[in-house]
């Protein structure tokens, strides 16, 4: 295994492995494991160990996925997106061990006999300026553009034969014939991204609110602040990739390292994924972990909709209008999958992100 490979793995799987782990952590006090519960009782002791259980649990597996990876280098092509694939499919088994245990627990405590169920929305949001503009993107756009025009001005510098893929080593395993599509392969991937980074800002902007019926007023300034953190965040990594692939395609019309590349690749992936889990461990789920110094006792609650969310992780409410929320276990967001329209935006992604493909 050489340097490049051993690095590239460990960018990816070590912060995958940790913010998964911490996962329980991370989320409102509102929830816990997908299951809705006063915010008085996240810090009970018993709700701990859980939490605690499961942290130590994905952490020791995910120890012995990235052991295993490690001690066949030769292999690292297949075996990598193998350890990755069952560390996730362990994540998720462990997850609903813990829902249930969750949910049982609930039942039998009766903690919301005694509250009431409340929902609070903040009509002028919106007018908060939730997102970084859209208009940044045009920045992407410029970078796009001036790719197009670099690969038709220097057309014939480029080689009869395009590398398209490389594996864990940098090793070339698919090529193209150059032509006038496969040369655009790379800027319509960036286009392609481009569309998809503004979509998510999109979402960012236009999820469902979820604000706290005890602290509202200090609950609307943690999610602004979330959704505004995790905009700058993705107009950040879109410029990135964007840029990455600007570099990659003018490596086909001039003479560019390898190594610097490669490693420029390496910072991109990895400042990424650190990025996305130091965001994520210091704002939390719609801005949990935000300090705030209010200290009012619970007498109210969201309205207990766990039975729209089957498993605790996905949400089925077909009289919702709202299309995005956030999710109930993780940090980010999640669809209404009751929502029609739901499944053609689906559709439409997919089919967008096929489309460069056309090309080759």
């Amino acid at each position: 295994m050489n340097g490049f490979s051993f690095m590239m793995l460990l960018v990816i799987f070590v912060p995958l492995v940790i913010v998964l782990a911490i996962t329980p952590y991370l989320v409102r006090r509102t929830e816990c494991f997908g299951v809705s519960i006063p915010s008085d009782v996240f810090d009970r002791a018993e709700l701990k160990a859980m939490r605690k259980k499961f942290a130590w649990t994905n952490l020791m597996f995910g120890v012995l996925c990235a052991a295993i990876t490690f001690s066949f280098p030769n292999q690292l092509a297949w075996l990598a997106p193998v350890a990755i694939t069952s560390y996730l499919v362990f994540h998720f088994i462990v997850y609903l061990r813990f829902h249930f245990q969750m949910k049982k627990l609930k039942e039998m405590s009766n903690w919301l006999d005694t509250k009431k169920q409340a929902i609070v929305i903040d009509l002028e949001f919106q007018n908060k300026r939730p997102i970084v503009s859209n208009m940044w993107y045009l920045i992407g756009g410029f970078f796009t553009l001036a790719t197009v025009v670099c690969t038709f001005v220097f057309y014939d510098r480029i080689p009869e034969t395009i590398p398209m893929q490389y594996d864990f080593q940098g090793n070339v395993t698919t090529t193209a014939t150059k032509s006038i599509g496969s040369v655009l392969f790379l800027p319509v991937v960036q286009l392609v991204m481009l569309l998809i980074f503004l979509f998510v800002n999109m979402i960012i902007a236009r999820s469902k609110q979820q604000l706290d019926p005890n602290e509202p007023e200090i609950s609307a300034e943690q999610n602004l602040i979330f959704r505004r953190r995790w905009s700058l965040f993705t107009v950040w990594l879109g410029h990135g990739m964007v840029l990455l692939f600007t570099v990659i395609q003018c490596s086909f019309i001039f003479t560019i390292d390898l190594v610097w590349l490669t490693t420029l690749t390496s910072i991109l992936v990895g400042g990424s994924l650190i990025g996305a889990v130091l965001l994520a461990i210091s704002t939390g789920q719609g801005g949990s972990r935000i300090r705030n110094s209010s200290n009012e006792s619970v007498d109210k609650i969201n309205r207990d909709d766990d039975h729209y969310w089957k498993l605790g992780t996905f949400y089925f409410n077909p009289d919702d209008p709202a299309l995005w929320l956030e999710k109930r276990f993780g940090v980010g967001w999640t669809a209404n999958l009751a929502r029609p329209l739901i499944w053609l935006i689906f559709i439409g992604v997919l089919a967008l992100a096929f489309l460069p493909f056309l090309f080759i």
